[in-house]
């Protein structure tokens, strides 16, 4: 008789940042001590690379038969945000134990710098890319060195540089930038990116930051830049109470509904939080709710987004100290 599994779920398929369409659809994840089963799936503990929770997010990154790197995202959709977590969160600790060998990565909250592998398989740097300084990533995963990419200046946040190849999937990394650049404005770009690839083709408006790029990527662990990153302003607000969120909204056309989430706020206070969330949530009111999808997820966004967003600090914190992260959110 097979063991009663030590997690067992129906969570909703999203894209990367945790958007999900009508289009989704869901999967039981169940885990048992020698599996973890996504739908009908069963994934042993020595294929499974990497798994993380951020929030209510759950992102599986595990090794098909024949050896193809395959990224799964799912979300846990509840009006309760901390039991989602919770569970989640007791999911991962129980896996982390019963897997062959420490994991590549932790959850979001306690995510620590992945084991190396060898250079020439994480960052190559190439010909260029439509006359702009590029780099290969043989990862799913990538830092950013702790400079703006538009001006090199001294960091001061963060900035989302967003990925898709349609409506199933989207995502976004988060990159240090200067307080004046705000957006990245095309000083870095992706090009082929797709949510299960594991080699991504980065291109730069700066060949100053396409070398720091490879540097960092090439040899995350040896943390090359860890005292210019310890010195930049947003980490130091984000260790002083600062909190770093983004708030939901949603979408709906006739027979679809999409949630996406805003750029990323820095707030001292909940109702700073909240008072930056208002124009997301009025928005949601006005399109939210024309397709039977966005019944149901019109109350969740407007309702997170009264309470402050969504915070997502210890993402913010991995991307300023150059911790390697996936095109994923929340």
């Amino acid at each position: 008789m097979d063991p009663k599994p030590y997690f067992s779920r129906k969570l909703l398929c999203t894209a990367p940042d945790g958007a999900y369409c009508s289009f989704g659809g869901s999967k039981k994840i169940s885990a048992y001590p020698d599996r973890i089963e996504i739908g009908k799936t069963a994934v042993p503990y020595a294929r499974i690379i990497d798994i993380l929770v951020l929030g209510n997010v759950l992102h599986i990154i595990h090794s098909d038969p024949s050896g193809k790197r395959v990224e799964n995202y799912f979300r846990y959709d509840t009006f309760l945000a901390k039991k989602a977590n919770r569970e989640l969160m007791a999911f991962l600790e129980t896996a982390r134990t019963l897997l062959p060998r420490p994991p590549a990565g932790a959850a979001a909250d306690a995510a620590g710098p992945r084991p190396a592998a060898p250079a020439a398989e994480r960052a190559r740097r190439i010909p260029p890319v439509k006359g702009r300084e590029a780099v290969a990533l043989f990862s799913a995963s990538a830092a950013f060195p702790p400079y703006c990419p538009v001006c090199l200046g001294s960091v001061a946040r963060v900035a989302r540089l967003d990925v898709g190849t349609g409506l199933e999937s989207t995502g976004f990394w988060l990159v240090p930038v200067c307080n004046e650049h705000r957006s990245l404005g095309g000083a870095v770009k992706v090009h082929g990116w797709k949510a299960k690839s594991g080699e991504i083709t980065f291109s730069f408006a700066q060949a100053t930051y396409a070398d720091h790029f490879h540097t960092i990527n090439a040899a995350p662990e040896r943390r090359p830049f860890a005292s210019v990153a310890a010195s930049s302003q947003a980490l130091h607000d984000l260790r002083n109470g600062t909190r770093a969120v983004v708030h939901q909204y949603v979408i709906s056309l006739v027979h679809v509904s999409f949630i996406r989430t805003s750029a990323v706020s820095l707030v001292r206070s909940r109702g700073e939080a909240v008072w930056k969330g208002l124009p997301y949530i009025f928005s949601t009111l006005v399109t939210g709710w024309w397709a039977i999808p966005g019944l149901i997820w019109t109350p969740v966004a407007v309702y997170r987004n009264l309470r402050g967003g969504i915070d997502v600090t210890p993402l913010a914190d991995q991307a300023l100290t150059g911790v390697p992260i996936s095109a994923r959110g929340v």
